[in-house]
């Protein structure tokens, strides 16, 4: 959604490139949640020229060797790939809405922000942040996106320098007020709307009529008031009697207490002999499947694979019950759980836990593998593990889910970014197990 800003210009998300952002916020603590602002002053291009880069797609170049130094995906620029806004002394255009990240810095170096800290870990360095990109002298204009942009957000957030994060790119010295402005705006709700002088004509010659109308109401008031204070009299005299008739009401209400007190020691009582005399039964229902050496799977780089888990551990035998006993699992290539709301399922809640080992392997720093609970078609991150260093490694990931009862098709899905090592990532050994109660 485009800020409500006076003067904004939003730019057609086709015009756009979509290769300079993405969708959603992710990879940091606190998302998806924008945690501060981030100016940006451009540097050696025109504001129309720097349009015409954002409108393009983002050129990229291959890894020549697999170093965490030369595995990023684009080159570092000296201007911010792609930002939420660019503010000129005469504009101010929006290019992405703030819930998407935009690439507004390389990496993070030298950095000076002390709030950075409540962020790790942060897998995405562009995640937390709204990117603005200044060109030339726009402090008023600057002053008031930045309020719109917290009213929007229903909060004042941190305004700090590209600089501040990533030290090869040029300083900014921001005026120190300038986020007390913001702040005392955001609180009083933003900006209000200068009136012209027509409508400032119109609204003195409607407060004249409008003065011109009270005077004789006033009379009529003042009439009023001399009714009023006789019925005031009489309405005195009628809270007397029911005052009275209160104090009756009290002294029969005050022997209540010992009624409650004595209806109360009978509930307990009886409460007491039903869990003495009829328990309630609990049962508990588990399934636990699991892939073992010798039905490895391969997974394909940055496409998400359907886990077949062919070995029972536990699960329900389906025979010799009525239809809602059967097994819980469906097994075979398109393994599923049916962990619907029945009988047999006689619980709200399933609790899931999930494990998956890689064979050793050869990974590329910053990349990822990835875990997913897909339930009623909707995927749920279970776990994520970031590459932190080149090399061969064995990587594990373990992930825990509460999932209300009703899906019929809950199964896990698997993924690796790498694709810059020919070394393949295979899946040794996998666990998932599920029980309600």
């Amino acid at each position: 959604m485009a800020v409500p800003c006076p003067g904004l210009v939003t730019r057609d998300c086709k015009q756009f490139s979509s290769t300079r952002y993405t969708i959603g916020r992710v990879g940091y603590t606190g998302a998806p949640i924008p945690q501060a602002i981030v100016l940006h002053k451009l540097q050696g291009i025109s504001a129309d020229g720097y349009n015409d880069q954002l409108t393009s797609p983002l050129p990229k170049f291959q890894c020549a060797v697999p170093t965490p130094s030369l595995c990023q995906e684009f080159p570092a620029t000296v201007n911010p790939k792609s930002v939420h806004f660019i503010v000129t002394p005469t504009s101010v255009v929006q290019y992405a809405e703030l819930s998407n990240t935009t690439f507004g810095i390389d990496y993070l170096l030298g950095s000076t922000w002390p709030g950075l800290n409540a962020l790790l870990p942060i897998t995405d360095v562009n995640g937390p942040f709204i990117h603005i990109v200044v060109d030339g002298e726009c402090a008023d204009t600057l002053v008031r996106l930045l309020c719109c942009i917290g009213v929007n957000l229903e909060r004042s957030l941190p305004i700090i320098a590209a600089s501040d994060l990533q030290i090869d790119r040029p300083v900014i010295n921001l005026n120190p007020t300038i986020q007390t402005e913001v702040d005392n705006c955001v609180a009083s709700g933003g900006f209000a709307p200068q009136m012209s002088i027509d409508t400032l004509v119109d609204r003195v010659e409607a407060l004249e009529a409008c003065c011109l109308a009270n005077t004789s109401d006033i009379v009529v008031i003042k009439q009023d008031i001399a009714s009023i204070k006789q019925r005031v009299y009489s309405l005195e005299q009628w809270r007397v009697t029911v005052d009275q008739t209160l104090a009756d009401i009290k002294d029969t209400i005050a022997v209540i207490p010992a009624l409650v007190e004595q209806v109360t020691t009978l509930i307990n009582q009886v409460t007491d002999i039903l869990n003495r005399c009829c328990p309630k039964k609990i049962d508990t229902t588990c399934f636990q499947y699991q892939l073992l050496p010798g039905d490895e799977m391969l997974i394909t780089p940055n496409q998400a694979v359907w886990l077949n888990l062919p070995t029972k551990i536990q699960d329900r035998d389906g025979t010799g019950c009525p239809d809602c006993c059967k097994a819980i699992v469906q097994p075979g290539p398109l393994w599923m759980a049916n962990l619907e709301c029945s009988d047999c399922n006689s619980c709200e809640t399933w609790s899931l836990t999930a494990n998956v080992r890689f064979r050793l392997a050869q990974w590329c720093a910053g990349k990822k593998a990835s875990m997913y609970l897909v339930a009623c078609g909707k995927k749920y991150l279970l776990a994520e593990q970031l590459i932190a260093t080149t090399g061969p490694q064995q990587v594990t990931l373990t992930g825990n889910f509460l999932l209300p009862c009703g899906c019929t098709d809950v199964h896990l899905l698997v993924a690796s970014s790498d694709d810059k090592i020919t070394t393949a990532k295979v899946v040794e050994f996998a666990s998932f197990k599920g029980c309600c109660t």
